[in-house]
């Protein structure tokens, strides 16, 4: 359980962290960056970091639901034995 909690709450920062840099990214540039490839290598290694943390929050989010539902279960068979 703590370590779903942990994961939550690394995730959370990540992503609030990233998409912050992204929007701050956007808002300050041009549509012309976008297209260029004379981007500095931080500025191409951000959205890769922040698709990565979008796709683990996605992957999170479907093996915890189980996750769980199974501790809901044996906590609630527990209590009731």
């Amino acid at each position: 359980m703590a370590a779903l909690a942990l994961a939550v709450l690394l995730l959370f920062a990540a992503g609030g962290a990233l998409s912050t840099f992204e929007m701050r990214s956007l808002a300050s540039s041009s549509p012309v960056t976008h297209r260029s490839k004379a981007r500095r290598p931080r500025e191409r290694t951000r959205p890769s970091l922040y698709l990565c943390a979008l796709w683990f929050g996605t992957i999170f989010f479907y093996l915890s639901v189980p996750a769980m539902v199974v501790i809901s279960l044996a906590t609630g068979l527990a209590s009731s034995t």
